[in-house]
């Protein structure tokens, strides 16, 4: 510790904590952006599959 009570390495030890803050973030950000992705896929393809159904009854009526 120097005079002042400050600590030269408490600055670098935030800026790697805030750092791998940020990457943890980051995966997370990606990692919800490929599940939304993932989630619409499914929703467009039961839509589909639903439109061809409701077409198929139509038909038969």
């Amino acid at each position: 510790m120097y005079g002042g009570g400050y600590d030269p390495c408490l600055k670098d030890n935030i800026r790697t904590l805030s750092g791998e803050r940020a990457d943890s973030l980051e995966r997370e950000l990606h990692q919800a952006k490929a599940q939304i992705k993932s989630e619409v896929s499914a929703w467009w393809i039961l839509e589909q599959q639903n439109l061809e159904l409701a077409q198929d009854v139509e038909g038969q009526c």
